[in-house]
C-alpha cells in the first residue's frame, strides 16, 4: 500500500504495526504531520501490545480528527477467526474497515463495522515484471500455486477436494514445493511464463460471499493463464473481463477446460491471458485500489 500511495504522489510515513511502540507513536506522528488519514494494513501477527493499547492509540488519533482506516486482504466471515471481528480494535476502533470479504453486508452491519469491499489486487511493480520460461518449472503443463499441503483453512472444503483431485490426475505440479517458501517476485513471473495452465482457488465457505483471493489478479497480472472457480453469485466474473471458470466442485468441467486449453484452445488461451493482463494492469493494481480508497474517503467527507 505504501508503494502504491507513493506512486500516486502521496507522502507516506510508515509505522510497523508489530513494533512495541507503534500505537504509542501513532497519535504523535499523526498530529505532528497533520496526516490526512491513517491506513492500518493488518497482517497475521502476534501483537506485542494488548488490545487496550491498540484501541487507546487509535482513539487518540481519531480525537485529532484524523480518520483511521483498516485494510485487510482476506475473507473473515465463515472462518473461525470471525470471532475477532467483535473483539479486535482493528474492527471495533477504526472509522472504516476495507476487506476482500464482500457479499456479507448484513453481517458486517450487524457487527457494527462500517465496511467497504476492496478485492485483492497486484502490486504495480509486480504487474510490470516480464517472466522468462525456465525448465525448472516445466515438469508439467498444469500447475497449482498456493497452499496445498493440508494446512489450509479446514472450513474451505473446496480447497482440499480440489488438491486431492489434481493430485489424482498425476500431471500437475504443486508450488511451493514441500518445505520451501512461497514462490514470489521474479520466480513467480517465470513460473507463469513457463506453465501453460495454472489452476487456482479461493477460500470458499458459503455461496453468499463475493470474494476471490489475490491469486486471481496476481496470476493474470503477471501474464499467466488461470482456471479458477466462479467468484460469487450476482458478481458475474467479478473482475470485469471474460475468463474461463468452473463451478465449485465441478472437477469434470475443470478437466475439460484443462484439456481444451492445452489442445485446440491454445491460441484462445494466449489471447485470454494477454487481454486479462492488460485489464488487471489498468483496474486491479494497488495504485488503482488506493485511488479508489481516496475517492471513497473524499466522497464521504472523511478527508
Amino acid at each position: 500500500m505504501r508503494k502504491a500511495l507513493e506512486l500516486l504522489g502521496h507522502t507516506v510515513i510508515p509505522i510497523q504495526e508489530n513494533d512495541p511502540d507503534a500505537f504509542t507513536r501513532l497519535p504523535e506522528v499523526a498530529g505532528a504531520t497533520e496526516a490526512a488519514f491513517v491506513l492500518w494494513t493488518r497482517t497475521r501477527w502476534h501483537p506485542p501490545v494488548g488490545q487496550r493499547t491498540q484501541a487507546e492509540g487509535v482513539d487518540k488519533v481519531r480525537a485529532l480528527g484524523v480518520p483511521v482506516i483498516g485494510y485487510h486482504l482476506d475473507i473473515w466471515w465463515g472462518l473461525k477467526r470471525a470471532v475477532e471481528i467483535q473483539a479486535e480494535p482493528f474492527f471495533t476502533a477504526t472509522d472504516l474497515v476495507c476487506t476482500a470479504d464482500g457479499g456479507h453486508d448484513e453481517l458486517w452491519a450487524a457487527a457494527g463495522v462500517d465496511h467497504a469491499w476492496f478485492p485483492p489486487a497486484i502490486g504495480d511493480a509486480e504487474a510490470a515484471r516480464t517472466g522468462t520460461a525456465l525448465p525448472e518449472y516445466g515438469e508439467h503443463a498444469v500447475a497449482f500455486v498456493g497452499c496445498w499441503d493440508g494446512s489450509y483453512h479446514p472450513e474451505s472444503k473446496h480447497r482440499h477436494a480440489l488438491v486431492a483431485h489434481l493430485q489424482a490426475r498425476g500431471d500437475v505440479s504443486f508450488w511451493p514445493k514441500k518445505g520451501e517458501k512461497a514462490v514470489r517476485g521474479q520466480a513467480l513471473a517465470n513460473l507463469y511464463a513457463t506453465v501453460p495452465v495454472i489452476v487456482g482457488d479461493s477460500c470458499h465457505v458459503d455461496d453468499a460471499g463475493r470474494y476471490w483471493s489475490d491469486r486471481v489478479p496476481e496470476t493474470f497480472g503477471r501474464g499467466g493463464f488461470l482456471l479458477h472457480p466462479v467468484t460469487g453469485p450476482g458478481d458475474g466474473q467479478g473482475l470485469g473481463f471474460d475468463r474461463p471458470s468452473f463451478d465449485w466442485f465441478d472437477f469434470a468441467e475443470l478437466d475439460r477446460l484443462i484439456g481444451y486449453y492445452l489442445g485446440d484452445g491454445a491460441g484462445e488461451r494466449t489471447e485470454v491471458a494477454s487481454a486479462a493482463r492488460q485489464h488487471v494492469r489498468r483496474f486491479h493494481t494497488y495504485s488503482a485500489r488506493m485511488e479508489s480508497l481516496i475517492g471513497l474517503l473524499t466522497d464521504r467527507g472523511m478527508i
